[in-house]
């Protein structure tokens, strides 16, 4: 250890200090936050067997859910960005024993609009509008 990565080391040691400190200090604050990512990431799972559910009725919920748990823990580690094409393709693979025949790249395109590019959208009207409105209203102002 070189005395400059000491002070580097006990540096981010002090910050993940601080940052348990508050999950101390907090703890229901802390548990209200888990639960809410677990519901959020189980309503984000749960697109694929609603979508599943439109082409049969007979859908196991639970082994469905475990195979989009295991595509979204395999898609952190996607070379391409955002897991493009590769989500796609697991999913397929993933998936086609569920829904009847030709029916699971439908799904697949849906679920991947639905959980991804619906919300990255809406997102980026929020931002451009919001943003946009304070942007063009600073600019207007210095102008005059």
């Amino acid at each position: 250890f070189k005395a400059h990565k000491t002070k580097d080391w006990l540096s981010k040691l002090e910050t993940l200090n601080q940052g348990l400190g508050l999950l101390y200090k907090q703890p229901i604050q802390s548990f209200i936050v888990f639960i809410e990512s677990g519901l959020s990431l189980l309503s984000l799972y749960c697109i694929a067997p609603a979508l599943m559910y439109a082409f049969t009725p007979d859908i196991p919920i639970i082994d469905i859910l475990d195979r989009m748990i295991l595509l979204n823990l395999i898609l952190y580690f996607a070379p391409t960005p955002g897991g493009t094409g590769i989500a796609e393709g697991l999913f397929v693979v993933l998936f086609s024993t569920f829904v009847p025949n030709g029916t699971v790249g439908i799904v697949a395109v849906a679920w991947r609009v639905m959980a991804e590019y619906l919300p990255f959208f809406v997102g980026m009207y929020a931002v451009v509008t919001l943003y946009g409105r304070q942007f063009v209203a600073q600019e207007t102002s210095t102008e005059q």
